[in-house]
């Protein structure tokens, strides 16, 4: 990662659009990955909803089924509620 490039969610961006692509263009029923254990894409593998499904060594082993991941697609939008002081009333 470059410097200042962190926490700007370029990695999960990409990757869920790879995932997309993989599921509803290629046709594949399952994506899988691997990351070395103290890495950050850890934390974009689970944030793109992948499982982990094994251990070895330094190394992490993770699974995106395609029904996992429709399901998820069609779960409702959390509903976040702005403080009153910030909502702007309609004219």
């Amino acid at each position: 990662t470059l410097p200042g490039q962190r926490q700007k969610r370029y990695a999960t961006a990409a990757v869920t659009e790879m995932v997309r692509y993989a599921f509803e263009v290629v046709g594949v029923q399952a994506v899988y990955a691997s990351c070395l254990m103290e890495r950050p894409s850890n934390k974009v593998a689970a944030k793109t909803g992948f499982t982990c499904v094994a251990e070895q060594g330094r190394e992490r082993f993770y699974e995106l089924r395609k029904a996992d991941w429709q399901a998820a697609q069609h779960q409702p939008a959390a509903i976040v509620a702005e403080p009153v002081e910030k909502a702007v009333e309609a004219p």
